[in-house]
């Protein structure tokens, strides 16, 4: 691991928000929003720059589809971070990888497939059922976007780092995982064979990632947040900066502790 000093007193701001929501931010004051972290001693701060309904809290030119309906013009995030940077405090960009409903909504053939031939979700959720848990495939054109994405927000947005979150190992056998599969001389109908290529697929494009980073910025922290860092991490280590513990009220976190300590 390549490891950078890192503040400890870190707030992950979850921030999922979606476009059905009106008046998000109505009341927000980025002076007060700063002091109060300041004033709980908190030294670093997960901001949002895309979240799982695949809305955008910054001023995007790139994307502008993407902007929540009701912060169009208010560029909430740049106005977060720089508030919190005047006091002291380092932002972490958050990005979401494997899940955005905007993304598998307008996009459905950046959507993973699993070994049945169907959209593959986090939570195994009938195709009708509503949330926003279906995973993204990385070896399809969402890459592409995911990088147009990340590399606008570090040129708009001043910050110390950039949170990748929901990037799990994900099995698919979409045509441009079942072309890959090929190359390497795995076998798609075989579930080794599939869980390997998942996490060479995992590997590869946290390496991509993180060069895309290091070229902006050499000093950025960088953490892949899956709820845990375990072995699938090993090969990879040298692209993170640290590692976190992402723990939510309400979530299994317990149970997850226990299962890999």
């Amino acid at each position: 691991m390549s490891v950078n000093e890192v503040k400890f007193r870190q707030i992950h701001l979850d921030f999922h928000t979606s476009e059905l929501i009106e008046g998000v931010g109505n009341d927000f004051d980025a002076e007060r929003f700063a002091a109060t972290l300041d004033e709980a001693r908190v030294d670093s701060i997960n901001l949002f720059v895309r979240c799982h309904h695949g809305m955008m809290y910054y001023d995007s030119k790139k994307f502008s589809e993407r902007v929540h309906l009701h912060l169009k013009g208010r560029d909430i995030l740049k106005q977060q971070a720089e508030a919190c940077r005047k006091r002291g405090i380092h932002v972490n960009l958050y990005i979401t990888v494997r899940w955005d409903v905007y993304s598998y909504t307008e996009h459905p053939e950046w959507v993973a497939i699993d070994a049945e031939g169907r959209y593959s979700d986090h939570e195994k959720r009938g195709y009708l059922e509503a949330g926003f848990y279906r995973n993204l495939c990385v070896n399809t054109g969402y890459r592409k976007f995911l990088k147009e994405n990340l590399q606008e927000v570090m040129e708009e947005i001043p910050a110390e780092g950039v949170w990748f979150d929901a990037s799990f190992v994900v099995e698919c056998v979409c045509p441009s995982c079942l072309k890959g599969m090929k190359a390497a001389g795995l076998n798609p109908k075989n579930a080794e064979d599939r869980q390997r290529y998942a996490e060479d697929t995992y590997h590869e494009w946290v390496r991509d990632m993180s060069e895309q980073v290091r070229s902006f910025n050499p000093d950025y922290n960088i953490f892949y947040n899956k709820g845990h860092v375990g072995r699938v991490d090993k090969p990879v280590l040298d692209n993170y900066t640290y590692a976190a513990f992402e723990s939510l009220p309400g979530g299994p976190w317990d149970t997850w502790i226990s299962r890999y300590r």
